[in-house]
């Protein structure tokens, strides 16, 4: 049996997995200290803006769809 991080992955949510991810995001976030002129701050805040306050119709419809459904369950 091969073991790699992508077999971890498929495997399940484990703990493993998860503190694996967690390392791999460190050290690529830790590899990005070392080489200059790769993490920009005017780019990662533009990042978090985009995935935070630009997400937030997206996850006010899915809330509202999930409202909808359980209301729907309830009445029956």
């Amino acid at each position: 049996m091969k073991f790699s991080f992508e077999t971890l992955l498929n495997a399940g949510g484990s703990r493993l997995t998860y503190g694996l991810l967690n390392l791999r995001i460190l050290g690529w976030i830790l590899y990005g200290f070392t080489k200059p002129g790769i993490l920009i701050p005017s780019q990662i805040l533009a990042q978090i803006i985009r995935i935070g306050v630009q997400a937030i119709p997206m996850a006010s419809l899915v809330s509202l769809s999930v409202g909808f459904i359980l209301a729907m369950q309830s009445s029956t």
